[in-house]
């Protein structure tokens, strides 16, 4: 039953994620605290229930992948990004995130890839990635939600009415379109706001360095661990990818 349930937090979204988290606590009657947070997290993150889409939990295709695909020689540079993106995913591991899921953006396309060996699940919302971080979290997991920050807008109703009022630990790993002024037109608003907007809801967070990933990283662990919130690390164009 419980392997049942976890394929099918691939393909549901919130309902799911939820059941999953059910599925995984010992056996006996939920306390009514707990009931409430189930409920929460139904209200909270309902987005996107209900898709189970063929091929759902394969990778999900990225700039170094279709590069590789169509021979296209990989620039110095690249490979440079890239192996970070296979070290910071390392540090995730390293330092205890065992639930990956988010909406891919090509800014962290090296992240994701080195991340599908550890279950990585693609979604099509950011709160419906909240939903799966929220029962992974009352599963006794530590959970990872990557992200645009054009899908930060769409996240803050979620973290401020879940993950924040019931205390529910979640990495956000928030890539910076629009920060300055090199980026397509339709992400310099948010380039702009998205400092912002993380201070006004509470989320504590860092702009990730390249030499700095594995102490960033730690300190994400170190807040979810003694503050049990979201928290956020910021990833600039030109780190991973």
């Amino acid at each position: 039953m419980r392997e049942w349930v976890r394929r099918t937090a691939r393909c549901g979204g919130v309902v799911a994620a939820l059941l999953w988290a059910a599925a995984s606590r010992p056996r006996r009657k939920l306390g009514r605290g707990e009931r409430k947070l189930f409920v929460a997290g139904l209200l909270g993150a309902g987005a996107g229930a209900g898709r189970c889409l063929a091929g759902r939990g394969r990778p999900a295709p990225t700039s170094c992948r279709g590069h590789a695909r169509r021979g296209k020689p990989v620039s110095a540079g690249t490979a440079e990004a890239t192996a970070r993106g296979e070290f910071f995913a390392r540090a995730l591991y390293k330092h205890g995130f065992n639930f990956f899921t988010g909406v891919p953006c090509s800014l962290i396309g090296s992240v994701i890839a080195a991340l599908v060996p550890a279950g990585w699940i693609a979604e099509t919302r950011e709160d419906a990635a909240l939903g799966l971080a929220a029962g992974a979290a009352l599963a006794g997991r530590v959970p990872v939600v990557l992200m645009q920050n054009s899908g930060l807008g769409v996240s803050i109703n979620a973290l401020g009415s879940l993950h924040a009022i019931y205390r529910l630990p979640v990495l956000l790993v928030v890539t910076w379109r629009g920060e300055g002024r090199g980026d397509a037109p339709e992400h310099l608003v948010m380039g702009r706001a998205m400092a912002a907007i993380l201070d006004a809801i509470e989320v504590p967070w860092r702009r990730l360095g390249a030499d700095t990933l594995e102490a960033d990283v730690a300190w994400a662990r170190a807040v979810c661990d003694a503050e049990s919130r979201p928290v956020a690390l910021v990833v600039p164009a030109g780190l991973f990818a």
